[in-house]
């Protein structure tokens, strides 16, 4: 009886060991990384996996990696399979609101332009009494509100012509001519040449304006009457169409002007010839 007893709580004890087989060592926990063990002859080292210690088989070493096939090797376009890229630029200066693409280089700063006024006065324009305070004013709101725009990387500076002695105030440009002839009143004169126009104010200023030495020319026209305004110059080498209205830079007594403008009282300045 007593030897009956002995082996049934031995056969229990047995099945409440935990099996030392190998598929239970893979499975188990471990409490340190690196540690090593042999079960039945296959060995099994405690790694971290999934954020948890555990026990797996093979030598301890750096984790087994998987290799992943390189795919093959990208293809480049040659440049003859696009368009040309003349096929997307534009070189008219006929539009008021674009300068073409890609954006042309034209002579002066872009930052900080320096732009000379010139009052202009023809012999049936009348006194040109205008107040220049108010219209001078007018100007710095418009470097303002390009300084604004541009968040503070365009700073205009406009200048005027030398002070008259005679009339404390800058110095007129008196053309020999009428405004008349040159269409700028009532209905603008579509046959007139606004080029040749500026090319005439530019040969009657005076060298010691130094027109040339400036990143933009405006003619200013003092008269109330005249509505072609606007009218505006600019060169650029990029840009030699027959047809655009400034093609070669303008002579002046101190070189030549590479922009410009004419604006009338009614319109402020808001395109400086840049």
């Amino acid at each position: 009886m007593r030897r009956l007893l002995a082996v049934a709580l031995g056969a229990l004890a047995l099945s409440l060991v935990a099996p030392t087989n190998s598929t239970s060592a893979a499975t188990s926990s471990c409490k340190k990384v690196g540690l090593t063990k042999t079960v039945s002859g296959t060995k099994f080292t405690c790694r971290l996996v999934s954020k948890k210690r555990v026990w797996v088989k093979g030598p301890a070493g750096k984790s087994p990696t998987t290799t992943v096939p390189k795919g093959p090797a990208p293809t480049v376009s040659p440049d003859t399979a696009f368009a040309s890229t003349n096929e997307c630029k534009l070189k008219s200066f006929d539009s008021a609101f674009s300068l073409g693409f890609p954006r042309p280089s034209f002579r002066g700063s872009m930052s900080t332009p320096r732009i000379l006024i010139i009052p202009v006065q023809f012999t049936d324009t009348g006194t040109n009494a205008r107040n220049y305070q108010e219209t001078f004013e007018g100007f710095n709101k418009a470097a303002a509100y390009y300084k604004a725009q541009s968040f503070g990387r365009t700073n205009i500076t406009f200048e005027w012509t030398p002070v008259d002695p005679a009339t404390n105030k800058p110095a007129i440009l008196r053309m020999p001519f009428t405004a008349s002839d040159e269409g700028l009143y009532g209905t603008p004169c579509a046959q007139c040449d606004r080029t040749e126009l500026m090319k005439k104010m530019l040969a009657t200023a005076p060298a010691s304006w130094n027109v040339g030495s400036y990143d933009s020319v405006v003619a200013l026209f003092d008269d109330r009457r005249i509505i072609a305004t606007g009218v505006a110059f600019r060169h650029s080498p990029e840009y030699p169409a027959p047809n655009a209205p400034w093609a070669q830079p303008l002579p002046s007594a101190s070189g030549d002007v590479h922009s410009s403008a004419m604006v009338a009282p009614g319109n402020q300045i808001t395109d400086p010839g840049l």
